[in-house]
């Protein structure tokens, strides 16, 4: 090598010193000054070349220890690229959590940066050292180029996980979100329809099938959620582990049986919201009615209490019925709605029993009040019977009067009469008195017109047979005035009679008896006309 041909010239030169120095009393002066000048040259020379050539062989020492480094480096880089891609190409195992992702979305940055930076390394030894390479090193060319190719490959893989991470990043970042979401609704949804348990308020059925209806369209909702989680989870499902996929599984499977539960109890307490409705429909409908009974009730005890005490039967078994509901529609109302309903039966139960109250007083009034008729009735009936009988007897006695010629005695019996016909009629003023109870007491007003016309028909009846009465009197009178008139002839003419008896008799004796017999028929027939 040239470093060993220095070290022979070099030993050449010592030489060369030493057969000077013999030479130095054999040479003339000059030439042995030339001689050692050049020698001095030839030994500065030479040195300088072992100096060139020994910081030449430091310099290929460091180089070929640095290729040597640069050889171990390419093939540590080209083995380590080469696991890389190995891992890489492997499946990702994540677990269902975003903080796994993002520590392995980490790794992937830092393993970015640890690439750029090892290659960054080995660049700027390659820059540091141009001569490292020379143009015959094929070995350290291949390897570069490998480690080149190697490099393009691990960017490749890692861009591709990296873009993988990203995605996944987002879908499990909507999965955990749409999850998450999903389950503040159902707890929110429960949360809602646990109210239902305690019971529902009968003025507000309405606004709970507004609340059903969100609460199922919520449901829906949650529904279409899932569906998107169930699509998101396909896309990432692949990278998941076991366990994760598991979990996963799991989380969808309760979330729907959650939500098919839900829709369960939410068509439960639309079917008990249906039937309370119904329930409290007919609850109140029977209520109005029976309210609308017993007003109407109110309204017919004052005039038909027999009727009403009929109705009042049927009030109680509706009012019955009514109880039974109301306990029945009880069981599924809040304590609010329990309390209205008792109060409504209360205050139903009070109408109810006022009416019996009052049909029980109108029974008792109408007892009293048709006794009152009864006693006015029989007043009226004495004093019609009464007045036909007295007017039988008038017609009677004015058709016997006129064979009769007493008639001093029977203008006494008439007057008699008239004071019988005063006293009934004196009857009457206590009809009045018992009429003005019954209105007082709020009787029928056809029934107590009905009195007052019978009552005005008798009198009037009564007044006409005071009348006719009066009218008979003034008759008799009249007739006793003639009869007594007639009495006077009759007298005179007995008298005047008598007198031609005894004048007969003087004339003719044997007419006597003849005579006597017929004085006394005529006598007679005076005695029966005129006395």
């Amino acid at each position: 090598t040239v470093f060993d041909r220095l070290q022979q010239s070099e030993h050449e030169l010592n030489k060369l010193i030493q057969l000077a120095e013999r030479l130095k009393h054999e040479l003339p002066r000059s030439q042995y000054e030339q001689l050692q000048n050049k020698i001095g040259q030839r030994q500065e020379y030479l040195q300088t070349l072992l100096k060139t050539c020994q910081q030449a062989r430091g310099e290929h020492e460091h180089m070929v220890k640095t290729q040597n480094k640069l050889n171990e480096e390419l093939i540590a880089i080209n083995d380590w690229f080469k696991r890389l891609i190995q891992e890489l190409t492997q499946p990702i195992d994540l677990n269902l959590s975003l903080n796994n992702v993002n520590d392995i979305q980490d790794s992937m940055a830092q393993l970015d940066a640890s690439i750029d930076q090892r290659l960054l390394r080995l660049d700027q030894a390659l820059r540091d050292e141009p001569n490292l390479i020379s143009s015959n090193d094929k070995e350290i060319r291949e390897r570069l180029n490998t480690v080149e190719e190697l490099k393009h490959q691990v960017k490749s893989h890692l861009n591709k996980r990296r873009t993988i991470l990203d995605d996944i990043h987002q879908r499990m970042t909507q999965y955990l979100k749409l999850t998450t979401d999903i389950k503040t609704a159902i707890c929110d949804a429960d949360f809602k329809l646990a109210p239902f348990f305690d019971g529902y308020a009968r003025n507000r059925l309405d606004e709970h099938e507004r609340e059903l209806n969100s609460l199922e369209q919520i449901c829906n909702e949650q529904k279409n959620r899932l569906a998107e989680a169930h699509k998101l989870v396909d896309i990432f499902r692949p990278h998941l582990r076991n366990n994760a996929k598991e979990l996963c599984d799991s989380q969808l499977r309760n979330f729907h049986q959650t939500i098919e539960d839900l829709e369960t109890r939410i068509h439960q307490r639309r079917k008990e919201l249906d039937e309370i409705r119904q329930k409290s429909n007919r609850f109140n409908s029977s209520l109005a009615r029976l309210q609308s009974d017993t007003e109407r009730l109110l309204h017919m005890i004052d005039k038909a209490p027999d009727s009403a005490e009929t109705l009042i039967l049927e009030i109680d078994s509706t009012f019955s019925a009514l109880q039974y509901l109301g306990r029945d529609l009880k069981k599924s109302l809040d304590v609010s709605s329990s309390s209205d309903i008792d109060r409504e039966l209360k205050d139903m139960a009070s109408s109810v029993e006022t009416v019996r109250d009052n049909l029980d007083r109108a029974k008792k009034s109408y007892e009293e009040n048709d006794s009152l008729r009864d006693r006015i009735e029989r007043i009226l009936n004495k004093v019609k019977i009464f007045t036909n009988r007295k007017r039988q007897e008038l017609h009677q006695s004015i058709d016997s009067g006129y064979g009769s010629i007493d008639l001093t005695r029977r203008s006494i019996d008439m007057k008699s009469f008239i004071k019988d016909v005063d006293l009934e009629a004196s009857q009457l003023s206590e009809v009045n008195d018992l009429i003005v109870a019954l209105a007082e007491r709020k009787c029928d007003q056809q029934i107590i017109r009905l009195l007052e016309k019978k009552q005005e028909d008798i009198l009037q009846d009564l007044l006409n047979l005071k009348n006719e009465t009066t009218k008979t009197i003034e008759n008799l009178d009249l007739q006793v005035q003639e009869q007594e008139k007639l009495r006077q002839n009759a007298r005179t003419m007995l008298s005047i009679i008598q007198r031609t008896k005894v004048q007969l008799i003087e004339l003719r004796p044997t007419m006597n008896d003849e005579a006597d017999q017929r004085l006394k028929k005529i006598n007679d027939d005076l005695t029966i006309n005129f006395e």
